[in-house]
């Protein structure tokens, strides 16, 4: 016997974000895209650059000064900066300046075919170890980037998207299988996460630290 199944797509944060749903209704699917592009606006709100009011837009432009920011915001921005240790600088978020050079500095759906930068620069020499000297502060709530450093988020922000709307979507369905009642599955959405960082967050920092001083010395020591 087939189940039921249903497709829905929209545009956001620069590309199309399909949802496909097997053995439920129509209702719960269009309560679940209803959703899904509601926080995809939201997280648009924070993160795209093409915004001039984002929380991103505003970090890159505070020039050294703490802003106030979501902890959504922090939270993508720790893992950003926890990827560019763990890959030794191959995944790097202060990318930004290079990549409007290259004319990047549009939305996809501005940039026409020939357009193309003139000029003999295509490339933005910058010190991507400053990104070791973002402050995060969970607490107030707010970030400071070091004087000169612009940052790009995008593709680790589309990834956290994706990774926050699972478990969103899928948080009625955990319950009723597992009997779980609201405060349950709180605790396991909140205090499971929150306790794995308590514990872990200082050996697994200080892991990154003696890794990075042997796969890819700063050359601020050379």
């Amino acid at each position: 016997m087939d189940m039921e199944s249903h497709c829905g797509e929209f545009r956001a944060m620069g590309t199309v974000i399909s949802l496909r749903s097997v053995g439920v209704s129509h209702a719960t699917m269009t309560r679940a895209l209803e959703v899904l592009q509601a926080e995809a606006a939201r997280w648009e709100r924070i993160f795209s650059r093409f915004d001039a009011e984002s929380e991103l837009s505003r970090v890159n432009r505070s020039n050294g000064e703490s802003v106030r920011v979501s902890h959504d915001f922090l939270d993508v921005l720790d893992d950003a900066i926890a990827g560019f240790i763990q890959s030794a600088g191959r995944f790097d978020p202060s990318i930004l300046d290079t990549l409007e050079l290259e004319g990047y500095d549009r939305t996809f759906q501005s940039i026409r075919p020939g357009d193309e930068r003139d000029g003999p620069e295509r490339f933005r020499h910058v010190d991507s170890w400053k990104l070791l000297d973002i402050k995060l502060d969970f607490h107030s709530g707010t970030v400071r980037l070091p004087a000169g450093l612009r940052i790009d988020l995008g593709g680790i922000a589309k990834g956290a998207f994706v990774d926050r709307m699972i478990i969103n979507l899928l948080v009625e369905d955990i319950k009723a299988d597992l009997r779980l009642t609201d405060t349950q599955i709180s605790l396991l959405q909140g205090l499971a996460f929150a306790l794995f960082y308590a514990v872990m967050a200082v050996p697994l920092g200080r892991l990154a630290d003696t890794c990075l001083l042997y796969t890819s010395p700063s050359p601020r020591d050379s």
